[in-house]
């Protein structure tokens, strides 16, 4: 079965003994080689090398880039860097580009470094010769330069040929200075970058394989000698599917087992891990005397974790999408919507608010190099006022849409608090979702609820929490963030968070005029069954003053009245609805603030 091996770097195939007797050198004291196989596909044992041929090499690996699952780019990137090359090495010579004869693998442990070198060998027909620093360290002098001589004529005498040594750091890790290696050390290094200048006319590529690629000796990695680094990350979710369906092989499954939720659940987790998880969901099922199913895999994956948490991007063991920082006691889970599922087609009406919007912060953001040529800034904060149910909420969420990006939502709830300096340390947590997850749009509904006007003194708490908002508010553009903050009056909103360079545009939400109610009506009843030939001047009319939360609510009750009617909605439904509905924005208490203040719109009513 097509699958990402899951035996761990570092792991070695079972290697048996050999016998072929070990011949003796030749006059010059080099190894001699012997290319007669004894059998076809056999594997060949150079004259005068003790190192047993035999117990390295595999001569015809099983496994080639068809039984990778998932990792396309990374298979891409070899196929590009090494398997053409090698199949057609006149054409890339023609063009003045070699073979490679070196490559490093780097990435976590457990992650199919060792896996995915064998299929490169069973890619390019070539065979595999495997080795850890086990094979080749000693506590003798001189031996480990020797043994890596023998190695290297095994490879030669097997070529063409995949010489892969498995943490190559452990035989020639990073020095900082010669005086931290004792003789025996240089020797092996100093022979190691003598075999791998001397295989460029061979049929042989190294690849070596390390976590880190500074722990590999700087000689080793400089061009010539590694010629390509390639990373082997975590598997991605079509890997993670294949590796569970590799270990589950040959066990008795359940005929409707899922693995969705578990292939979402392990993002970050190293192939060993997946195999573990598949280990301990067949033991939980062989308890239970039944085929392993959906449930023992799910218990078996909450039960468990990835072995490499320190090596894994927040983003790839994302919840649902939704990344969670480390150190942040606020859920972002509960805050980030990753699609917000609406863009500015879902808000009705607002033509003019919404070609503002256009033109204010997704045209710098699309077009940022044309604005960044114009010395134009990227707009780092927008404040939305206007009377409540107006669809401040709704048009943040839809600009995010709008955008692409993520959508924060927050309410001065989710970061006050009774305790000394936790509302500034929710701020900046509530910051650090938003670059986690960032592109993205958040936004903070009543916003003076957080930072209010300050027309008197404010205690240490207080003030540490407007000092945070302002910090973050500053450098949240250059992270990808834009804020959006609501409220019903601007002048109700600190004057710092105010000015320039904090809330660069001021945009009214007022309530809808009549042609955006009627849109309005119509993207709330756009997916109910509505009888054709509605008359809505009759309908939008007598609605002047509503909110867009009222036109909601009116399109909910006309549906409530035809679903009992067992029809469509019609006038009669439609027009009913109108009269048992009234403005929110009527009952008020600030309908006479806002129609006083600067800037607003008549509220109609």
């Amino acid at each position: 079965m097509s699958a990402f091996g899951a035996s761990g770097d570092g792991e070695q195939t079972e290697r048996g003994g050999t016998d072929t007797p070990a011949q003796s050198p030749n006059g010059d004291g080099a190894p001699t080689v012997n290319r007669e196989r004894p059998d076809e596909g056999g594997v060949v044992q150079p004259e005068g090398v003790e190192m047993s041929a035999e117990g390295l090499v595999d001569p015809n690996p099983d496994r080639s880039f068809a039984d990778v699952g998932g990792m396309s780019e990374l298979l891409s990137t070899l196929n590009h860097k090494v398997v053409r090359p090698l199949e057609d090495p006149e054409t890339f010579e023609e063009y003045g580009i070699g073979v490679v004869n070196g490559v490093l693998l780097h990435g976590p442990p457990g992650c199919g470094k060792t896996y995915v070198a064998g299929a490169l060998a069973g890619e390019v027909g070539h065979s595999f010769v495997e080795v850890t620093p086990a094979d080749v360290t000693s506590k003798y002098m001189g031996e480990p330069a020797k043994k890596v001589e023998e190695l290297f004529a095994i490879a030669r005498a097997n070529a063409p040929c995949i010489l892969f040594i498995d943490e190559i750091d452990g035989i020639a890790g990073s020095r900082d200075g010669d005086s931290d290696m004792n003789a025996s050390e240089q020797q092996l290094v100093n022979q190691l970058l003598t075999e791998l200048e001397g295989i460029a006319e061979e049929d042989v590529v190294v690849v070596g394989a390390t976590n880190l690629v500074e722990d590999v000796d700087g000689a080793i990695r400089r061009s010539g000698r590694f010629d390509e680094r390639v990373e082997v990350p975590p598997p991605d979710p079509e890997a993670r599917r294949e590796i569970l369906h590799l270990h589950l092989a040959g066990r008795p499954v359940a005929e409707d087992l899922e693995l969705d939720s578990v292939v979402e659940e392990t993002a970050g987790y190293a192939a060993s891990d997946l195999e573990l998880l598949a280990e301990n969901a067949a033991r939980a099922a062989l308890r239970a005397d039944e085929p392993i199913g959906t449930a023992h895999l799910q218990s078996a994956a909450d039960d468990s974790a990835t072995s490499i948490p320190d090596w894994v991007d927040p983003a790839d063991v994302a919840e649902g999408g939704v990344v969670q920082p480390d150190g942040v006691d606020l859920q972002a889970a509960n805050l980030v919507e990753p699609n917000p599922g609406r863009d500015f087609s879902a808000v009705g009406g607002m033509a003019d608010l919404k070609a503002r919007l256009e033109g204010t912060v997704l045209d710098p953001i699309e077009n940022s190099d044309a604005y960044a040529e114009y010395d134009i800034d990227v707009l780092s904060g927008l404040l939305l006022y206007g009377p409540p149910g107006c669809g401040k909420t709704h048009l943040a969420g839809a600009l995010a849409g709008e955008l692409g990006h993520s959508f924060l939502e927050v309410s001065p709830a989710d970061v006050t608090s009774k305790w000394m300096g936790e509302p500034a340390r929710n701020v900046a947590d509530l910051f650090a979702i938003a670059r986690a997850n960032a592109p993205c749009v958040l936004f903070i509904d009543e916003i003076d609820g957080i930072a209010g006007s300050r027309r008197g003194s404010m205690n240490t708490s207080e003030q540490q929490l407007v000092n945070q908002l302002l910090t973050e508010i500053e450098s949240a553009a250059e992270a990808d963030v834009v804020v959006v903050g609501a409220t019903n009056f601007v002048e109700d909103v600190d004057e710092a968070l105010r000015r320039s360079g904090r809330f660069d545009e001021r945009v009214e939400v007022p309530p809808p005029d009549a042609t955006a109610r009627r849109e309005i009506l119509e993207v709330h009843l756009r997916n109910r069954p509505v009888a054709k030939g509605i008359d809505w001047d009759a309908v939008v009319e007598p609605t002047a003053g509503y909110a867009a939360s009222d036109l909601e609510l009116l399109a909910e009750d006309a549906a409530r009245h035809a679903l009992r009617a067992d029809s469509h909605i019609t006038q009669a439904h439609l027009e009913t609805a109108v009269r048992e509905t009234h403005s929110s924005i009527a009952d008020w208490g600030g309908r006479n603030r806002y129609a006083d203040a600067d800037d607003t719109s008549a509220l109609n009513l």
